[in-house]
């Protein structure tokens, strides 16, 4: 059984593609997710500070 060279190719580059968007996904969340923990974070601590400052409710 025989088969041509561009099945092979079409594969590969199938394969290498999906191999690329997996890593490119795993770079841009392993570059993001300190940033935007960071955000979510001072966003919550904004929140509790101002609760903590309000003045008492009476």
């Amino acid at each position: 059984m025989t088969h041509s060279k561009e099945d092979d190719r079409g594969t590969f580059a199938e394969q290498f593609g999906e191999m690329v968007k997996q890593e490119f996904w795993i770079v841009f969340k392993a570059f993001f997710a300190p940033i935007i923990g960071t955000i979510a974070v001072y966003d919550h601590l904004r929140k509790v500070i101002r609760l903590v400052d309000a003045p008492p409710r009476r």
